[in-house]
């Protein structure tokens, strides 16, 4: 692979991209295209304590549509048994991770992408569709060549009472609530967008994505009709209707207007957004190396149990101060009992890994971890292995740790400061052999402007060796769909 392309990558740079088909058919008049044309949309819906009634109605819009999709129902530390009954597909977090939905519609999204989906919608679980909204969304996409379709919404009280046309925002298209985003394959890399809102912002998440969308000059464009139902209990809604409400009303704790602050978006999605902080942003203050919390991201497949039981342990005998976040294609197996466990329910793409570790990877960081390690199921940690990382990098600050051998994933460390490089595990396209995969994530961290270190000691016993090299093109309109980085040319 040649890196100077990467070299040449620029942060926020505009550039055109081909436009390439969102979906390999064309579209009848409806805008659908036949069932057995391979056409694959997907609706993700985050849900977390939601009355299931509501849940339901949500559900059922997605199964009335006049296309077929597949519904990715992501619980936010509960699930429901409702979403468990459902044909489609249920993905449940082991933990709240408290950003609105955020950090689960992007994980949701990214799974669904990386199983093959040409678009994903977002559907918030109190929100519902009109039956045509995928149809006319995914025509939209196609005919336009555009990378995102924003849908309108009515607005409806709890009650069933709709709110006249005329939200400012929403009419000038300042503002685009998520439930309105349909997003094709050509921009996936915004499911990490998503994904890796930082909670700390408070309410606001579908804000800073529009931003980026902008900024990064996605092609977009608008639905004449309004296709997404809203159901409201903002305040401003009851008071331009004139309406008392009739329940509590929903209060952010915070907002992402006073909350925003650009250098912590920049670490987790990598995009450094052009505005001032806000008045009562304050950045976390920053903590020495040896006292990190590390997590370490374990990918696991079937018949990994008795290796997995030897890389469990291997972890526990690293500290207190270490968890371990076991991701597998199935239920977890014994061995994995006590840890905290994330099964992805598609089963695992060929990706030597790479949907596992990303995935892992954001829940890690959203739920607070200050670093991340990778370690295959095969592997073990060397006692004190990580105490050493801690060591190199509070006399090296860097932002990603590599092992002795360099260009395996196995031990690679990533750190906050860097953590929009924990998705891009999972962003990165299909390639030879996971050596490429840690040489390309090395090359676009150096090219994000992240600090890379190579760690002293060796890489975790009996890591893989590196398979030997083979070569590939990957040509830059596919990097930069998957991962929202700009390459001057074809990287070979």
């Amino acid at each position: 692979m040649d890196t100077s392309a990467l070299g040449r990558v620029g942060r926020n740079h505009r550039s055109p991209v081909t436009a390439k088909p969102l979906l390999s058919c064309s579209p009848t008049r409806g805008g659908a295209c036949p069932e057995d044309a391979g056409v694959k949309i997907a609706v993700v819906t985050p849900y977390w304590r939601v009355i299931p009634e509501t849940l339901a109605r949500c559900i059922g819009s997605v199964q009335r549509q006049t296309i077929a999709a597949t519904h990715y129902l992501v619980a936010d530390g509960e699930p429901q048994a409702l979403a468990a009954r459902n044909d489609d597909v249920h993905l449940v977090l082991p933990a709240n991770v408290g950003n609105t939905g955020a950090t689960p519609r992007g994980m949701g999204a990214q799974l669904a992408f990386n199983d093959g989906c040409d678009a994903v919608a977002f559907l918030d679980a109190d929100n519902w569709l009109e039956p045509d909204h995928l149809a006319k969304a995914t025509a939209l996409l196609e005919r336009e060549g555009l990378d995102i379709v924003f849908a309108r919404r009515h607005i409806v009280f709890p009650d069933g009472e709709r709110l006249p046309p005329g939200d400012e925002e929403d009419e000038a298209g300042d503002h685009v609530d998520t439930s309105c985003h349909v997003i094709s394959r050509r921009a996936s890399f915004m499911a990490g967008i998503w994904g890796m809102y930082p909670g700390a912002f408070g309410s606001g998440g579908d804000r800073l994505p529009l931003h980026v969308i902008r900024l990064m000059g996605l092609r977009t464009g608008f639905l004449a009709e309004r296709t997404v139902w809203y159901e409201t209990n903002w305040p401003q809604h009851y008071q331009r209707a004139g309406k008392a409400p009739t329940g509590p009303l929903r209060q952010p704790s915070r907002s992402v207007v006073a909350c925003f602050d650009p250098e912590t978006y920049r670490q987790h999605t990598g995009i450094t957004l052009p505005f001032l902080p806000g008045p009562r942003s304050a950045r976390p203050e920053k903590k020495h190396p040896h006292d990190w919390r590390i997590a370490v991201v374990t990918p696991c497949r079937d018949g990994d149990g008795t290796a997995l039981r030897r890389c469990i342990d291997s972890v526990r005998r690293q500290g207190d101060r270490v968890s371990h976040v076991v991701v597998c294609n199935s239920p977890p197996p014994a061995e994995a009992s006590g840890v905290m466990c994330l099964s992805l329910p598609c089963g695992s793409p060929a990706d030597h890994g790479g949907t596992a570790r990303g995935l892992g990877a954001m829940l890690a960081f959203q739920l607070g971890f200050d670093a991340v390690a990778f370690l295959d199921a095969g592997s073990v940690l060397s006692p004190g292995h990580l105490d050493a990382a801690r060591a190199a990098l509070a006399a090296h600050p860097a932002d990603v740790l590599v092992s002795s051998t360099a260009d395996v994933l196995d031990g690679l460390l990533i750190a906050r400061n860097a953590a929009h490089l924990g998705i891009l595990a999972a962003q990165l396209p299909p390639l030879p052999t996971r050596a490429h995969a840690a040489a390309l994530m090395v090359m676009i961290a150096r090219a994000r402007g992240a600090s890379v270190h190579r760690l002293a000691t060796g890489a975790p016993a009996d890591a893989a060796p590196m398979p030997p090299a083979t070569p590939f093109t990957l040509d830059a309109s596919t990097l930069f769909q998957r991962t929202g980085v700009r390459a001057a040319g074809a990287l070979t």
